[in-house]
Protein backbone atom coordinates (compact mmCIF):
# COMPACT_ATOMS: atom_id res chain seq x y z
CA UNK A 1 0.00 0.00 0.00
CA UNK A 2 2.88 2.32 0.74
CA UNK A 3 4.10 1.93 -2.87
CA UNK A 4 0.61 2.58 -4.23
CA UNK A 5 0.01 5.77 -2.25
CA UNK A 6 3.62 6.90 -2.50
CA UNK A 7 3.64 6.70 -6.31
CA UNK A 8 0.14 8.23 -6.52
CA UNK A 9 1.19 11.22 -4.41
CA UNK A 10 4.29 11.73 -6.61
CA UNK A 11 2.11 11.62 -9.74
CA UNK A 12 -0.37 14.10 -8.25
CA UNK A 13 2.41 16.50 -7.21
CA UNK A 14 4.00 16.57 -10.68
CA UNK A 15 0.64 16.84 -12.47
CA UNK A 16 -0.57 19.71 -10.27
CA UNK A 17 2.57 21.66 -11.19
CA UNK A 18 2.29 20.69 -14.86
CA UNK A 19 -1.33 21.90 -15.13
CA UNK A 20 -0.34 25.36 -13.87
CA UNK A 21 2.74 25.63 -16.10
CA UNK A 22 1.08 24.86 -19.46
CA UNK A 23 -0.83 27.51 -21.44
CA UNK A 24 -3.83 25.34 -22.39
CA UNK A 25 -6.45 23.50 -20.35
CA UNK A 26 -6.51 19.74 -19.87
CA UNK A 27 -9.88 18.02 -19.81
CA UNK A 28 -10.82 15.94 -16.77
CA UNK A 29 -10.93 12.82 -18.91
CA UNK A 30 -7.40 13.37 -20.25
CA UNK A 31 -6.07 14.11 -16.77
CA UNK A 32 -7.70 10.99 -15.33
CA UNK A 33 -6.23 8.81 -18.10
CA UNK A 34 -2.80 10.39 -17.67
CA UNK A 35 -2.79 9.79 -13.90
CA UNK A 36 -4.16 6.24 -14.28
CA UNK A 37 -1.58 5.18 -16.86
CA UNK A 38 1.18 6.83 -14.83
CA UNK A 39 0.06 4.94 -11.72
CA UNK A 40 0.07 1.56 -13.52
CA UNK A 41 3.62 2.10 -14.75
CA UNK A 42 5.03 3.87 -11.69
CA UNK A 43 3.94 1.51 -8.88
CA UNK A 44 6.45 -1.26 -9.81
CA UNK A 45 9.22 1.32 -10.29
CA UNK A 46 8.39 2.97 -6.94
CA UNK A 47 8.47 -0.43 -5.17
CA UNK A 48 12.06 -1.22 -6.19
CA UNK A 49 13.53 2.17 -7.17
CA UNK A 50 11.60 4.75 -5.19
CA UNK A 51 13.80 7.73 -5.97
CA UNK A 52 13.65 7.37 -9.76
CA UNK A 53 9.87 6.84 -9.95
CA UNK A 54 9.57 10.36 -11.38
CA UNK A 55 11.21 9.20 -14.65
CA UNK A 56 8.24 7.23 -16.11
CA UNK A 57 5.89 10.01 -14.96
CA UNK A 58 8.01 12.60 -16.78
CA UNK A 59 8.22 10.49 -19.93
CA UNK A 60 4.43 10.02 -20.07
CA UNK A 61 3.82 13.75 -19.59
CA UNK A 62 6.39 14.56 -22.29
CA UNK A 63 4.62 12.24 -24.75
CA UNK A 64 1.23 13.72 -23.87
CA UNK A 65 2.37 17.34 -24.20
CA UNK A 66 4.14 16.70 -27.50
CA UNK A 67 1.01 15.12 -28.97
CA UNK A 68 -1.02 18.13 -27.82
CA UNK A 69 1.37 20.89 -28.88
CA UNK A 70 4.02 19.45 -31.24
CA UNK A 71 6.53 21.58 -29.34
CA UNK A 72 9.65 19.71 -28.24
CA UNK A 73 11.01 22.39 -25.91
CA UNK A 74 7.91 22.88 -23.75
CA UNK A 75 7.11 19.15 -23.83
CA UNK A 76 10.51 18.29 -22.33
CA UNK A 77 11.03 21.27 -20.01
CA UNK A 78 7.54 21.38 -18.43
CA UNK A 79 7.63 17.98 -16.64
CA UNK A 80 11.22 18.58 -15.52
CA UNK A 81 10.31 21.96 -13.99
CA UNK A 82 7.19 20.35 -12.48
CA UNK A 83 9.35 17.69 -10.80
CA UNK A 84 11.75 20.32 -9.46
CA UNK A 85 8.83 22.30 -8.04
CA UNK A 86 7.48 19.12 -6.42
CA UNK A 87 10.87 18.40 -4.77
CA UNK A 88 11.28 21.99 -3.52
CA UNK A 89 7.70 22.07 -2.21
CA UNK A 90 8.15 18.75 -0.38
CA UNK A 91 11.25 20.09 1.37
CA UNK A 92 9.45 23.33 2.28
CA UNK A 93 6.60 21.33 3.84
CA UNK A 94 9.08 19.00 5.60
CA UNK A 95 10.97 22.01 6.96
CA UNK A 96 7.75 23.55 8.31
CA UNK A 97 6.54 20.21 9.70
CA UNK A 98 9.78 19.36 11.50
CA UNK A 99 11.25 22.69 12.58
CA UNK A 100 8.12 24.80 13.07
CA UNK A 101 5.37 22.33 14.03
CA UNK A 102 7.80 19.82 15.58
CA UNK A 103 6.39 16.68 13.91
CA UNK A 104 8.79 13.72 13.62
CA UNK A 105 9.60 12.59 10.04
CA UNK A 106 8.59 8.95 10.55
CA UNK A 107 5.15 9.90 11.88
CA UNK A 108 4.06 10.84 8.35
CA UNK A 109 4.03 7.26 7.07
CA UNK A 110 2.79 5.68 10.29
CA UNK A 111 -0.19 7.99 10.69
CA UNK A 112 -2.61 8.09 7.69
CA UNK A 113 -4.10 11.40 8.81
CA UNK A 114 -0.65 12.99 9.04
CA UNK A 115 0.24 11.52 5.64
CA UNK A 116 -2.91 12.96 4.00
CA UNK A 117 -2.26 16.29 5.72
CA UNK A 118 1.30 16.42 4.37
CA UNK A 119 0.11 15.48 0.87
CA UNK A 120 -2.47 18.30 0.94
CA UNK A 121 0.15 20.73 2.26
CA UNK A 122 2.52 19.68 -0.55
CA UNK A 123 -0.26 20.21 -3.12
CA UNK A 124 -0.97 23.70 -1.78
CA UNK A 125 2.69 24.77 -1.86
CA UNK A 126 3.15 23.20 -5.33
CA UNK A 127 0.03 24.99 -6.56
CA UNK A 128 1.24 28.39 -5.28
CA UNK A 129 4.75 28.06 -6.74
CA UNK A 130 3.67 26.58 -10.10
CA UNK A 131 0.78 29.03 -10.49
CA UNK A 132 3.10 32.00 -9.93
CA UNK A 133 5.74 30.62 -12.30
CA UNK A 134 3.10 29.65 -14.89
CA UNK A 135 1.65 33.19 -14.89
CA UNK A 136 5.15 34.61 -15.39
CA UNK A 137 5.91 32.23 -18.29
CA UNK A 138 2.55 32.34 -20.08
CA UNK A 139 1.22 35.85 -19.42
CA UNK A 140 4.31 38.02 -19.15
CA UNK A 141 6.76 36.27 -21.49
CA UNK A 142 4.26 34.20 -23.53
CA UNK A 143 6.98 31.59 -24.08
CA UNK A 144 4.63 29.34 -26.05
CA UNK A 145 4.52 31.95 -28.85
CA UNK A 146 8.30 32.23 -29.13
CA UNK A 147 10.34 30.13 -31.54
CA UNK A 148 13.51 29.59 -29.48
CA UNK A 149 16.76 28.83 -31.25
CA UNK A 150 17.91 25.20 -30.93
CA UNK A 151 21.12 26.13 -29.13
CA UNK A 152 19.14 27.97 -26.44
CA UNK A 153 16.71 25.04 -26.19
CA UNK A 154 19.63 22.66 -25.63
CA UNK A 155 21.18 25.01 -23.06
CA UNK A 156 17.96 25.43 -21.04
CA UNK A 157 17.04 21.74 -21.06
CA UNK A 158 20.61 20.77 -20.11
CA UNK A 159 20.51 23.17 -17.15
CA UNK A 160 17.16 21.76 -16.00
CA UNK A 161 18.32 18.15 -16.34
CA UNK A 162 21.55 18.90 -14.49
CA UNK A 163 19.57 20.50 -11.66
CA UNK A 164 17.23 17.51 -11.47
CA UNK A 165 20.17 15.07 -11.38
CA UNK A 166 21.90 17.06 -8.63
CA UNK A 167 18.70 17.16 -6.58
CA UNK A 168 18.07 13.42 -6.77
CA UNK A 169 21.70 12.41 -6.27
CA UNK A 170 21.66 14.47 -3.11
CA UNK A 171 18.40 12.83 -2.01
CA UNK A 172 19.70 9.32 -2.74
CA UNK A 173 22.95 9.97 -0.85
CA UNK A 174 20.96 11.43 2.03
CA UNK A 175 18.70 8.35 2.16
CA UNK A 176 21.72 6.08 2.67
CA UNK A 177 22.67 7.93 5.85
CA UNK A 178 19.04 8.23 6.91
CA UNK A 179 16.96 11.38 6.59
CA UNK A 180 18.00 13.08 9.80
CA UNK A 181 16.63 16.51 10.63
CA UNK A 182 20.02 18.04 9.85
CA UNK A 183 20.12 16.49 6.35
CA UNK A 184 16.56 17.60 5.62
CA UNK A 185 17.35 21.13 6.76
CA UNK A 186 20.60 21.29 4.77
CA UNK A 187 19.05 19.80 1.61
CA UNK A 188 16.05 22.08 1.87
CA UNK A 189 18.21 25.20 2.09
CA UNK A 190 20.59 24.07 -0.69
CA UNK A 191 17.76 23.03 -3.02
CA UNK A 192 15.83 26.25 -2.46
CA UNK A 193 18.88 28.45 -3.11
CA UNK A 194 19.90 26.40 -6.16
CA UNK A 195 16.36 26.52 -7.55
CA UNK A 196 16.12 30.30 -7.09
CA UNK A 197 19.50 30.76 -8.82
CA UNK A 198 18.34 28.54 -11.66
CA UNK A 199 15.16 30.61 -12.08
CA UNK A 200 17.21 33.83 -12.11
CA UNK A 201 19.55 32.41 -14.77
CA UNK A 202 16.61 31.21 -16.88
CA UNK A 203 14.89 34.58 -16.44
CA UNK A 204 17.96 36.45 -17.72
CA UNK A 205 18.39 33.97 -20.58
CA UNK A 206 14.74 34.22 -21.67
CA UNK A 207 14.86 38.03 -21.45
CA UNK A 208 17.89 38.04 -23.76
CA UNK A 209 16.16 35.62 -26.15
CA UNK A 210 13.08 37.88 -26.25
CA UNK A 211 15.23 40.99 -26.86
CA UNK A 212 17.00 39.21 -29.71
CA UNK A 213 13.65 38.20 -31.24
CA UNK A 214 12.29 41.74 -30.81
CA UNK A 215 15.33 43.09 -32.65
CA UNK A 216 14.81 40.61 -35.50
CA UNK A 217 11.10 41.46 -35.62
CA UNK A 218 11.84 45.21 -35.78
CA UNK A 219 14.32 44.57 -38.56
CA UNK A 220 11.68 42.53 -40.38
CA UNK A 221 9.11 45.31 -39.83
CA UNK A 222 11.52 47.91 -41.19
CA UNK A 223 12.21 45.85 -44.31
CA UNK A 224 8.47 45.41 -44.89
CA UNK A 225 7.90 49.13 -44.36
CA UNK A 226 10.57 49.91 -46.94
CA UNK A 227 8.96 47.51 -49.39
CA UNK A 228 5.50 48.94 -48.72
CA UNK A 229 6.79 52.51 -49.19
CA UNK A 230 8.52 51.46 -52.40
CA UNK A 231 5.26 50.00 -53.71
CA UNK A 232 3.38 53.18 -52.83
CA UNK A 233 5.99 55.26 -54.66
CA UNK A 234 5.66 52.96 -57.65
CA UNK A 235 1.89 53.33 -57.65
CA UNK A 236 2.24 57.10 -57.37
CA UNK A 237 4.61 57.12 -60.37
CA UNK A 238 2.13 55.02 -62.35
CA UNK A 239 -0.65 57.47 -61.50
CA UNK A 240 1.47 60.36 -62.72
CA UNK A 241 2.24 58.49 -65.94
CA UNK A 242 -1.45 57.75 -66.38
CA UNK A 243 -2.34 61.42 -65.90
CA UNK A 244 0.25 62.35 -68.51
CA UNK A 245 -1.11 59.70 -70.90
CA UNK A 246 -4.66 60.85 -70.20
CA UNK A 247 -3.78 64.42 -71.21
CA UNK A 248 -2.11 63.12 -74.38
CA UNK A 249 -5.19 61.02 -75.19
CA UNK A 250 -7.45 64.05 -74.82
CA UNK A 251 -5.09 66.13 -76.97
CA UNK A 252 -5.04 63.48 -79.67
CA UNK A 253 -8.78 63.56 -80.21
CA UNK A 254 -8.90 67.37 -80.54
CA UNK A 255 -7.79 67.12 -84.17
CA UNK A 256 -10.67 64.80 -85.03
CA UNK A 257 -13.14 67.11 -83.31
CA UNK A 258 -11.79 70.26 -85.03
CA UNK A 259 -12.01 68.56 -88.46
CA UNK A 260 -15.42 67.12 -87.52
CA UNK A 261 -14.07 63.73 -88.56
CA UNK A 262 -16.49 61.54 -86.63
CA UNK A 263 -15.76 58.30 -88.57
CA UNK A 264 -12.05 58.77 -87.95
CA UNK A 265 -12.70 59.56 -84.26
CA UNK A 266 -14.80 56.40 -83.95
CA UNK A 267 -12.04 54.25 -85.47
CA UNK A 268 -9.40 55.89 -83.23
CA UNK A 269 -11.56 55.45 -80.16
CA UNK A 270 -12.25 51.76 -80.82
CA UNK A 271 -8.68 50.89 -81.80
CA UNK A 272 -6.73 52.94 -79.27
CA UNK A 273 -8.76 54.20 -76.32
CA UNK A 274 -10.97 51.17 -75.67
CA UNK A 275 -8.01 48.72 -75.39
CA UNK A 276 -6.20 51.23 -73.18
CA UNK A 277 -9.26 51.47 -70.92
CA UNK A 278 -9.42 47.67 -70.62
CA UNK A 279 -5.74 47.57 -69.70
CA UNK A 280 -6.26 50.21 -67.02
CA UNK A 281 -9.28 48.31 -65.70
CA UNK A 282 -7.39 45.00 -65.55
CA UNK A 283 -4.53 46.70 -63.70
CA UNK A 284 -6.82 48.36 -61.17
CA UNK A 285 -5.14 47.20 -57.99
CA UNK A 286 -7.45 48.00 -55.07
CA UNK A 287 -4.71 49.32 -52.84
CA UNK A 288 -7.26 51.30 -50.84
CA UNK A 289 -8.52 48.15 -49.10
CA UNK A 290 -5.10 47.66 -47.50
CA UNK A 291 -5.76 50.66 -45.28
CA UNK A 292 -7.98 48.38 -43.18
CA UNK A 293 -4.95 46.27 -42.23
CA UNK A 294 -3.43 47.85 -39.13
CA UNK A 295 -0.56 45.34 -38.92
CA UNK A 296 2.19 47.07 -40.88
CA UNK A 297 4.21 43.91 -41.58
CA UNK A 298 1.20 42.05 -42.99
CA UNK A 299 0.19 45.07 -45.04
CA UNK A 300 3.69 45.30 -46.49
CA UNK A 301 3.94 41.68 -47.60
CA UNK A 302 0.40 41.66 -49.03
CA UNK A 303 1.00 44.79 -51.07
CA UNK A 304 4.32 43.55 -52.49
CA UNK A 305 3.02 40.07 -53.34
CA UNK A 306 -0.24 41.23 -54.91
CA UNK A 307 1.37 44.00 -56.94
CA UNK A 308 3.92 41.46 -58.18
CA UNK A 309 1.07 39.11 -59.14
CA UNK A 310 -0.59 41.90 -61.07
CA UNK A 311 2.62 42.69 -62.93
CA UNK A 312 2.72 39.03 -64.03
CA UNK A 313 -0.66 39.45 -65.70
CA UNK A 314 -2.80 37.88 -62.96
CA UNK A 315 -6.22 39.38 -62.31
CA UNK A 316 -6.03 40.32 -58.63
CA UNK A 317 -8.98 40.95 -56.33
CA UNK A 318 -8.67 41.84 -52.65
CA UNK A 319 -11.47 42.20 -50.13
CA UNK A 320 -10.79 43.53 -46.62
CA UNK A 321 -13.94 45.17 -45.30
CA UNK A 322 -13.08 45.09 -41.57
CA UNK A 323 -10.21 46.66 -39.66
CA UNK A 324 -7.60 43.96 -39.03
CA UNK A 325 -6.00 45.01 -35.74
CA UNK A 326 -5.29 41.69 -34.06
CA UNK A 327 -4.03 38.32 -35.23
CA UNK A 328 -2.82 35.97 -32.48
CA UNK A 329 0.22 34.61 -34.28
CA UNK A 330 3.85 35.64 -34.17
CA UNK A 331 4.13 38.38 -36.80
CA UNK A 332 7.16 36.82 -38.50
CA UNK A 333 5.42 33.43 -38.69
CA UNK A 334 2.26 35.14 -39.96
CA UNK A 335 4.13 36.91 -42.76
CA UNK A 336 5.98 33.71 -43.67
CA UNK A 337 2.68 31.81 -43.79
CA UNK A 338 0.91 34.40 -45.94
CA UNK A 339 3.99 34.69 -48.16
CA UNK A 340 4.10 30.92 -48.79
CA UNK A 341 0.36 30.77 -49.52
CA UNK A 342 0.42 33.66 -51.99
CA UNK A 343 3.65 32.53 -53.69
CA UNK A 344 2.11 29.12 -54.33
CA UNK A 345 -1.13 30.75 -55.46
CA UNK A 346 0.74 32.93 -57.98
CA UNK A 347 2.70 29.96 -59.35
CA UNK A 348 -0.49 27.94 -59.80
CA UNK A 349 -2.40 30.86 -61.34
CA UNK A 350 0.36 31.40 -63.94
CA UNK A 351 -0.10 27.83 -65.20
CA UNK A 352 -3.89 28.16 -65.50
CA UNK A 353 -5.99 29.45 -68.39
CA UNK A 354 -7.93 32.09 -66.46
CA UNK A 355 -5.25 33.73 -64.35
CA UNK A 356 -6.88 35.01 -61.17
CA UNK A 357 -5.98 35.54 -57.53
CA UNK A 358 -8.41 36.53 -54.77
CA UNK A 359 -7.46 37.45 -51.22
CA UNK A 360 -9.89 38.20 -48.40
CA UNK A 361 -9.42 38.93 -44.70
CA UNK A 362 -12.46 38.62 -42.44
CA UNK A 363 -12.88 39.29 -38.74
CA UNK A 364 -15.07 36.88 -36.80
CA UNK A 365 -16.01 37.02 -33.14
CA UNK A 366 -13.25 34.69 -31.95
CA UNK A 367 -10.91 34.49 -34.93
CA UNK A 368 -9.52 36.08 -38.06
CA UNK A 369 -9.88 34.27 -41.39
CA UNK A 370 -7.49 34.69 -44.32
CA UNK A 371 -8.84 33.26 -47.58
CA UNK A 372 -6.63 32.90 -50.67
CA UNK A 373 -8.23 31.63 -53.89
CA UNK A 374 -6.37 31.14 -57.15
CA UNK A 375 -7.18 29.64 -60.49
CA UNK A 376 -5.46 26.33 -61.13
CA UNK A 377 -4.98 23.93 -64.05
CA UNK A 378 -7.14 20.84 -64.41
CA UNK A 379 -4.20 18.51 -63.78
CA UNK A 380 -3.50 19.91 -60.31
CA UNK A 381 -2.14 17.07 -58.10
CA UNK A 382 -4.16 15.82 -55.09
CA UNK A 383 -3.95 18.05 -52.02
CA UNK A 384 -2.19 15.42 -49.86
CA UNK A 385 0.67 15.27 -52.39
CA UNK A 386 1.13 19.05 -52.41
CA UNK A 387 1.88 19.02 -48.68
CA UNK A 388 4.46 16.24 -48.91
CA UNK A 389 8.05 17.35 -48.33
CA UNK A 390 10.02 17.44 -51.57
CA UNK A 391 6.98 17.22 -53.87
CA UNK A 392 6.66 19.88 -56.54
CA UNK A 393 5.02 20.32 -59.91
CA UNK A 394 8.18 22.12 -61.04
CA UNK A 395 10.65 19.32 -60.48
CA UNK A 396 12.37 17.26 -57.83
CA UNK A 397 13.23 18.78 -54.43
CA UNK A 398 11.39 22.03 -55.20
CA UNK A 399 8.24 21.58 -53.14
CA UNK A 400 9.38 22.83 -49.76
CA UNK A 401 6.85 25.67 -49.41
CA UNK A 402 3.67 23.84 -48.40
CA UNK A 403 5.50 21.25 -46.29
CA UNK A 404 7.28 24.10 -44.48
CA UNK A 405 3.92 25.80 -44.01
CA UNK A 406 2.44 22.63 -42.50
CA UNK A 407 5.36 22.39 -40.05
CA UNK A 408 5.14 26.11 -39.25
CA UNK A 409 1.46 26.19 -38.30
CA UNK A 410 1.71 22.88 -36.42
CA UNK A 411 3.33 24.83 -33.56
CA UNK A 412 0.04 26.70 -32.97
CA UNK A 413 -3.06 25.23 -31.36
CA UNK A 414 -5.27 28.14 -32.44
CA UNK A 415 -4.65 27.81 -36.20
CA UNK A 416 -6.39 25.63 -38.76
CA UNK A 417 -5.85 25.43 -42.53
CA UNK A 418 -8.52 24.06 -44.85
CA UNK A 419 -7.55 23.39 -48.48
CA UNK A 420 -9.99 22.41 -51.23
CA UNK A 421 -10.08 22.37 -55.03
CA UNK A 422 -13.45 23.39 -56.46
CA UNK A 423 -14.63 24.58 -59.89
CA UNK A 424 -11.13 25.13 -61.20
CA UNK A 425 -10.06 27.11 -58.13
CA UNK A 426 -7.57 26.27 -55.38
CA UNK A 427 -9.02 27.57 -52.10
CA UNK A 428 -7.01 27.93 -48.88
CA UNK A 429 -8.75 29.10 -45.73
CA UNK A 430 -6.47 29.96 -42.81
CA UNK A 431 -8.34 30.56 -39.54
CA UNK A 432 -6.44 32.02 -36.59
CA UNK A 433 -8.34 31.90 -33.33
CA UNK A 434 -8.06 34.59 -30.69
CA UNK A 435 -6.24 33.46 -27.58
Amino acid sequence: MESFFGSLSTIIFINVAMINLIYFKISKKELFLLISISQLITVPVYTFFRFISFIPINILIMIYLYKKTNKSFSSISTPIISTLIAVISDYIVSFIRIFIIGMNFDVTFQNPIAFIGCVLADCIVIFIISKSLGSLINKKFEIYKIQINNKFVLLIISALLLTLIIFYLNIILGSKDGFTNEIIELNGILFFIYFILLLIILYILIKNIIKDLEFKNKKFQFENLQEYTSNLEKLYTEMREFRHDYINILSSIIGYIENKDMPGLEVYFNNKIVPLGKGIESNNFKIGHLKNIKLLELKGILSSKLIHAQELGIDVFIDIMDDITRIDMDIVDLCRTVGILIDNAIEAALTSTNRSLKVALVNKHNSTIIVIINSCPENTPPIYKLFQKGFSTKGQNRGLGLSSLKELISHYNNISLDTIIENGEFIQKLEIGHI
